[in-house]
């Protein structure tokens, strides 16, 4: 049986991925960095405290962040239920905050016919979209590529966005920001110890491709449900 055809969004990097409020939030935990040196356990107590942002800080709330939890993967998923409104549900049941857990949830649901969204642990080119999974259990990191500028040795040199890191792109961090990365499934990135399992991406099949529209008003991806007959002719309902 031939492998299904792989899709991705014909559309450029989503609007989202840009817009201020979900690119240039700054959590609470940094500290002067002195004061880190002459209080550790002091600093440990606000990590991951909350955010700046109260709006925010609501969104991550309301897909399962808590206070003091590690929140990159949580930062993946309200992107992605702000994102895709239709895929609510799926996202709901199988993405949490875990970073390398949600590649091996995206596995399990492949494993029973779940194509929906796709697990790729082979070393292949990444797409926008990608969310690009490393580390291991309890101790990953995840984000967003949102552009590929191609080959860089056996890997791919890619923008990303992400959660919970920093400028130098820890997985430890205390923002959101956009980084340059070079992925290799297998390898681990410049500067860090962690290896790259991974990726998971939506599967759109052509024929969903064909009915998705961006709301603005929404600020998010919506799915044409079918159409309505009317005296000026069929509308598409969403």
């Amino acid at each position: 049986m031939p492998e299904p055809k792989l899709n991705t969004p014909t559309f450029n990097t989503p609007p989202l991925l840009s817009t201020f409020s979900l690119t240039n939030i700054l959590s609470t935990k940094k500290l002067d960095s002195q004061f880190e040196k002459v209080v550790p356990k002091l600093k440990k107590m606000y990590d991951n405290a909350g955010f700046t942002d109260a709006t925010f800080e609501a969104m991550m709330e309301s897909v399962g962040w808590q206070g003091s939890l590690p929140w990159c993967a949580w930062y993946v998923k309200v992107v992605f239920m702000q994102l895709y409104s239709f895929d609510r549900e799926w996202l709901s049941k199988h993405i949490g905050g875990g970073a390398v857990n949600n590649l091996y949830n995206v596995q399990s649901r492949n494993a029973i016919g779940d194509k929906r969204y796709i697990a790729i642990t082979k070393n292949e080119q990444p797409r926008v979209g990608d969310v690009f999974c490393m580390g291991v259990s309890g101790n990953g990191h995840t984000g967003i590529v949102v552009e590929v500028y191609g080959k860089s040795g056996n890997g791919w040199k890619v923008k990303t966005i992400e959660g919970n890191t920093s400028d130098a792109g820890v997985r430890e961090g205390y923002r959101t920001r956009y980084l340059t990365r070079t992925l290799q499934v297998g390898v681990a990135g410049v500067g860090s110890t962690q290896v790259l399992k991974g990726y998971w991406r939506r599967n759109f099949t052509e024929q969903e491709l064909a009915k998705i529209q961006y709301d603005e008003a929404q600020g998010t991806y919506v799915m044409q449900k079918g159409t309505l007959q009317t005296p000026l002719g069929e509308v598409p309902v969403f």
